[in-house]
């Protein structure tokens, strides 16, 4: 009867709206911090606000925008060895099943 095609018309709105929220790639890394310690760089960051519906499955740091390591999503400090006593770029990116998310960048800061 009528009950029964409002009720489908009601469950495809529905469904229409469950897709249109679909995964996206993750929102920056949070709080990002970098030291350059002489022989080591440390970078430390916190998860991003957003993950864009999708777990976080691993962050890219990049350092210098030269070196970059993976790193797993459980990863939240990182010690790099290198030499850079002055105060190169440092950045983290997070990454999902859908992509990348933008990077999050500051300066060294020398200790």
């Amino acid at each position: 009867g009528d009950g029964d095609g409002i009720f489908e018309g009601a469950a495809t709105a529905y469904s229409d709206e469950i897709r249109l929220v679909s995964a996206a790639a993750p929102g920056a890394a949070q709080s990002l911090s970098c030291e350059c310690r002489g022989t080591e760089t440390v970078f430390s960051w916190l998860p991003p606000t957003s993950t864009g519906g999708a777990a976080v499955l691993e962050y890219t740091i990049d350092l210098n925008s030269a070196e970059e390591q993976t790193v797993g999503n459980t990863v939240v400090e990182y010690t790099w060895t290198t030499v850079h006593a002055t105060a190169v770029p440092c950045r983290v990116k997070a990454i999902n099943e859908i992509g990348e998310g933008a990077w999050e960048s500051v300066a060294c800061t020398v200790v």
